[in-house]
């Protein structure tokens, strides 16, 4: 009995450790700025390359809005497969890996996109997600570094996400 309550107290701590660790849907500005350096985070930012271009967080990597859409005819539908693999690939993301995905902020609509690309990555498997609430116009008004010069990755070498 004294074992199996045990057992249970360390399951009970195990799961809570693990809450506490677990990607939270919404990230502010500042903490995404605090988990910024850990090799295991993935800032995505989807807004059009020319913005990108312009000013980003560092570390950021690029992937417009329109590489997660599906084809013309039905663009509401998801890209396929082999394309969004590769996609996913190239952004160096893993099922270790939390990603973070960042739209301009520019209005409450634009938030749309980083939800869609969530659920995309959803779909895939990834479980470690975020969302940078505010997107860059609220990692702007909170006055954090931006840069110009792009960020190169690690390509992701698992045949799946």
């Amino acid at each position: 009995m004294k074992t199996l309550r045990s057992a249970l107290v360390l399951l009970t701590g195990l799961g809570a450790a693990f809450g506490v660790w677990a990607a939270q849907p919404l990230v502010s500005p500042a903490e995404l700025d605090a988990l910024r350096p850990n090799p295991a985070v993935r800032i995505i930012d989807v807004r059009d390359p020319k913005s990108y271009a312009a000013s980003h967080i560092p570390g950021a990597v690029s992937a417009p809005y329109g590489t997660w859409r599906g084809p013309a005819s039905n663009p509401g539908e998801l890209p396929d497969l082999a394309k969004l693999t590769a996609l996913v690939q190239k952004l160096g993301l893993s099922p270790a890996t939390h990603a973070v995905v960042v739209s301009s902020g520019a209005d409450q609509s634009d938030f749309g996109s980083s939800a869609r690309i969530y659920w995309t990555l959803k779909v895939l498997g990834l479980q470690e997600l975020s969302i940078l609430n505010g997107g860059v116009k609220g990692w702007d008004q909170a006055t954090l570094p931006q840069e110009s010069a792009p960020a190169t990755v690690a390509p992701a070498t698992t045949s799946r996400p």
